[in-house]
């Protein structure tokens, strides 16, 4: 398990002559100090520390505790921390996002240094349901050398709209206002259509009753001791309209016609 601590190193060096050593296998952008012990067959001593001196910056090692996780709706939530402190290599900037979607560069983002070095970066990401995404984030330092990459991919799955979601509430408001409109639409077209029906329905009934009207036939006179029958229409023809002669005769014919019955009622 890694500390967060660099281990002190130890080296010989063999040889009276022997003024200076290289050494190797030192973390990148660590404090150090240094001391010499000089030993012989008779005894050793050792000399003062040095003052602190740091290795040469690099490249940021990955991020650690790097995560993909359900977000709210239909969201994914990336998080991670700094690189472990060992891993650091030189003083950060800002971290880089990237995700593609089966292979293609959709967006790439920038979050800068966090002065907490256990702050939780995170980013969230709306997705489409069963699409395979990849996930890519890395550190830059104040060199502007890129870090170590951390890379994953995940499958976004549909999920359940919950209703303490406010994303999910949002979208039930905004479904339910659409199908209510839909639904008052249809139910004012439908109220017009029957008021239509019904106008035609009581305007084909009015020319109904107006042509039965006017078809209307006077009533018919007969002598039947005579055998002859008067006929009158009136179909609304001014034409035909009767005269007072007219009138004069048919009242003659009447009385004439009441005259017949009464014979042929009382006989000869």
């Amino acid at each position: 398990m890694m500390t967060d601590i660099a281990q002190s190193k130890e080296f010989n060096i063999i040889g009276y002559g022997n003024r200076n050593y290289m050494v190797t296998g030192l973390e990148e952008f660590w404090n150090y100090t240094v001391a010499v012990t000089a030993s012989t067959s008779i005894g050793s001593v050792t000399s003062d520390v040095s003052d602190t001196y740091r290795t040469l910056p690099a490249a940021p090692g990955k991020v650690s505790s790097f995560s993909v996780q359900d977000g709210p709706g239909q969201t994914l939530k990336i998080l991670w921390k700094s690189p472990n402190i060992l891993e650091r290599n030189s003083k950060i900037k800002k971290y880089s996002f990237m995700h593609n979607v089966t292979g293609n560069l959709q967006s790439q983002q920038t979050l800068n240094q966090n002065g907490d070095e256990h702050y939780e970066y995170y980013i969230i990401l709306e997705i489409v349901p069963e699409t395979f995404y990849s996930f890519e984030v890395f550190a830059i330092n104040e060199q502007n050398m890129n870090g170590e990459n951390t890379i994953t991919i995940k499958q976004a799955h549909a999920k359940a709209c919950v209703m303490e979601d406010s994303n999910c509430s949002t979208q039930s408001i905004v479904i339910g206002v659409v199908l209510g409109l839909i639904i008052l639409v249809l139910l004012v077209y439908a109220g017009y259509i029957t008021i239509t029906l019904r106008r035609i329905r009581t305007k084909d009934g009015q020319k109904t009753n107006s042509n039965d009207k006017s078809r209307h036939i006077s009533p018919t006179y007969v002598n039947e001791a005579f055998g002859s029958e008067v006929t009158r229409r009136n179909d609304g023809n001014p034409a035909e309209q009767y005269s007072e002669s007219d009138y004069y005769s048919l009242e003659t014919n009447t009385r004439e016609d009441r005259t017949s019955y009464d014979t042929l009622a009382n006989g000869p």
